[in-house]
């Protein structure tokens, strides 16, 4: 009877556990499924389609099948757009200037985390832009780069000069953008690395100090080997975001940039918002745009993903 007894009990426990574990992860799933597969099948399936006149009478709209229809269009606007062309372009450049703000704040992570002079300050300016509002980043670095280096530049040389962020010169305008994205991109970048530096084993550094090994060979045969897998989650998401990039855009001119500046991030972005405010017959337009570019992505990531996998093999 006893043995039976603790029979029941265990199982009565096992059948509570089970409930409390479906309980917990109930609503994170449902969730997951609504709004990340149910939102991307139906997105896949909306690339197919078009929003049509299907009853002239009570002039009823609907989604009706397409085939290939979109993606035609989407190859059509780049062979016949130049500005989409040069919009790539400026992705492509977004993403590899974005790799110096990458190094270096790898670099000045090792800088704060060696405590050399000052390592704390530069602590503080390269992460205080993460805190910050957004806007008001932005309005900072406009008045900035309008007024306050205009002005210095008057002052030393007697020349007027205009700004950079509204300059005539787009290239001026794309130049401006760029350093502004690398600037405010140290900030989450120095705090992940920072973190993940302040795990490497002080025994391990201390005995490499012992054996006369200098500041250079510490960073590259000791620090980077041991975050390896840090750097690589992270530059993976770099190539992940190519086309997503909006080049703070958006911050800096709203819906009104110059074509030239644009990227595919800020056209997608900006169609899906005019999208939203006009009607419902550009979504399938975007959805196959969305998927041209998934489709170059999506083997560009893996494949990166795969070499730097190969390169921390050597660090094994």
């Amino acid at each position: 009877m006893e043995i039976i007894k603790k029979g029941k009990s265990l199982a009565t426990f096992n059948r509570k556990r089970k409930i409390f574990y479906i309980a917990l992860i109930a609503l994170p799933v449902l969730q997951f499924c609504i709004f990340y597969l149910g939102v991307h099948i139906n997105s896949i399936l909306l690339a197919f389609k078009s929003y049509t006149l299907t009853d002239g009478q009570s002039g009823l709209y609907s989604y009706v099948f397409t085939g290939f229809e979109n993606f035609g269009q989407v190859f059509h606007n780049f062979a016949t757009e130049n500005y989409l062309v040069n919009a790539i372009w400026n992705s492509v450049l977004a993403f590899l200037v974005g790799w110096i703000g990458f190094f270096g704040s790898l670099l000045f992570s090792y800088y704060i985390m060696k405590k050399w002079r000052f390592g704390k300050l530069f602590q503080l300016f390269l992460f205080l832009p993460s805190i910050i509002s957004e806007i008001v980043v932005v309005s900072l670095f406009k008045y900035f780069t309008e007024n306050n280096i205009p002005a210095f530049i008057e002052m030393i040389g007697g020349e007027a000069v205009s700004g950079f962020v509204y300059s005539s010169d787009l290239n001026v305008r794309l130049i401006s953008l760029l350093v502004y994205s690398v600037w405010i991109g140290f900030g989450a970048n120095i705090l992940i690395f920072n973190g993940t530096m302040s795990g490497v084993s002080e025994s391990v550094l201390e005995a490499a100090k012992l054996d006369g090994v200098r500041p250079l060979r510490e960073f590259f045969s000791i620090v980077l080997p041991m975050m390896y897998p840090t750097i690589v989650t992270l530059a993976v998401v770099n190539v992940a975001n190519i086309f997503t990039n909006q080049m703070y855009l958006f911050s800096f001119y709203g819906a009104s940039a110059e074509r030239k500046l644009y990227t595919i991030g800020y056209y997608l972005y900006l169609n899906t918002q005019e999208a939203g405010n006009s009607g419902l017959s550009e979504y399938p337009y975007l959805a196959a745009f969305g998927l041209v570019v998934s489709a170059v992505t999506i083997p560009l990531t893996i494949g990166f993903r795969k070499v730097m996998n190969k390169i921390g093999e050597r660090f094994e």
